[in-house]
C-alpha cells in the first residue's frame, strides 16, 4: 500500500503543474503565446491518426543526423589544427570567442531570412548549436596530450599530417 501511494504522489505535480496551465490558459485574456495541454494532446492524437508522427520524427531524426555529419568534418579538423598550432589559435581565438557565446537560438531567424523555413535551416542553426563542443573537445584532447608522443613521431621521421592521424 505504501508503494503505491508513493507511486502516486509522484503524479501529482506533474498533474497540477498541467491542469494550472490548462485554466491559466484557458482563462487569460488574449495571452494566447502557448498552446493548452489538451490542444497538445489533441495535435499529437491527430498526427497519430493520420499518420504524420512517423514521417516528421524521420524527417527530424535526417535533420540531426545530417547536422551531426557535418559537425564531424567541420569541426574536428579545425579543432585539431587548434590544438597542434599556438600560433592558429591565438589567431583565431577573439573571432572564436566572438562567436561561441552567441546562442543558436538568436541565429533562427537569419537562417529563415538566408534559407526560407527549411531542412538547411534547421541543419545550420543545430551545426552551429553543436559546433562548439567538438571543436573545444579536439582542440583540448590534443593539447593534453603528452609531448613525449610527437617526440616519438619526430624520431620517427614522421611528417606533421602523419603524426597527426597516427598520435592524435
Amino acid at each position: 500500500m505504501t508503494s503505491l501511494s508513493r507511486k502516486g504522489r509522484q503524479w501529482l505535480l506533474p498533474i497540477a503543474l498541467l491542469a494550472a496551465w490548462q485554466l491559466a490558459a484557458t482563462t487569460s485574456d488574449g495571452l494566447n503565446v502557448l498552446p493548452t495541454p489538451v490542444q497538445i494532446g489533441e495535435a499529437l492524437l491527430d498526427a497519430l491518426v493520420s499518420g504524420r508522427l512517423p514521417a516528421d520524427a524521420l524527417h527530424t531524426f535526417g535533420a540531426a543526423l545530417a547536422s551531426w555529419g557535418i559537425c564531424l568534418v567541420v569541426g574536428i579538423p579545425p579543432g585539431m589544427a587548434l590544438g597542434s598550432s599556438a600560433k592558429l589559435r591565438i589567431m583565431l581565438s577573439l573571432f572564436i570567442e566572438l562567436l561561441r557565446p552567441v546562442p543558436a537560438v538568436a541565429l533562427i531567424p537569419l537562417a529563415i531570412l538566408v534559407f526560407g523555413f527549411s531542412l538547411q535551416t534547421e541543419i545550420s542553426v543545430t551545426v552551429f548549436a553543436s559546433l562548439w563542443s567538438l571543436l573545444f573537445s579536439s582542440n583540448s584532447g590534443i593539447e593534453r596530450l603528452h609531448a613525449r608522443m610527437f617526440e616519438v613521431a619526430a624520431t620517427l621521421h614522421l611528417s606533421r599530417s602523419h603524426a597527426l592521424r597516427s598520435v592524435v
